[in-house]
């Protein structure tokens, strides 16, 4: 099978609004794009995949990514993205994709996370994540692909709340300050 690999370079356009609104998927993964994701990204109100990873988007995750209710797919992998996890991430409960693995958040990782009840991969390794986890995350029944939060500077134990995780396949923690044990409920 031939794999076709583009080479666009430059930034994402500041205003994105000529793109459709109605527009469902934006693959623009294993490029050369720099700069911001810009806020104008929440025109796109009929998103369902965002995949911007391997590239070299730098600067926060904006607001308005947090108002595109039909995303489904948020796949940030591989990029310089710095700031914090907005806590109104927990608002796209479409989601069933979330990873922002291997960029440079430097927050803790939101409790709101919690509310995305259909999520069953979350990515957030290979960040400056800090703090415990918060239990809200064990508490996401659909997790089954894998949740992901190794090499961050987490702290604490393992809440008993693991132990919901029923379907979970892969689980990784390693690399981060945990300490103490748990014991599943």
């Amino acid at each position: 099978m031939e794999m076709f690999l583009n080479s666009f370079e430059g930034v994402l356009p500041a205003s994105i609004s000529n793109l459709s609104a109605s527009i469902q998927i934006l693959n623009l993964a294993a490029n050369d794009i720099s700069g911001n994701i810009p806020d104008d990204i929440g025109n796109l109100v009929d998103l369902q995949t965002l995949a911007l990873a391997e590239n070299y988007l730098t600067g926060s995750l904006p607001s308005s990514l947090c108002s595109l209710r039909n995303l489904v797919r948020l796949h940030l992998v591989g990029n310089g993205i710095s700031g914090t996890i907005p806590l109104a991430i927990g608002n796209l409960s479409e989601l069933s994709l979330l990873d922002l693995s291997f960029n440079d958040i430097s927050s803790t990782i939101p409790s709101t996370l919690g509310n995305l009840t259909k999520l069953s991969q979350l990515g957030l390794s290979q960040n400056y994540l800090t703090r415990p986890i918060p239990r809200e995350i064990f508490s996401i029944s659909t997790l089954s692909i894998g949740l992901d939060l190794s090499n961050n500077n987490l702290e604490g134990s393992l809440p008993q709340e693991i132990g919901n995780l029923k379907n979970l396949v892969r689980f990784y923690a390693e690399w981060n300050s945990l300490s103490g044990e748990s014991q599943a409920p």
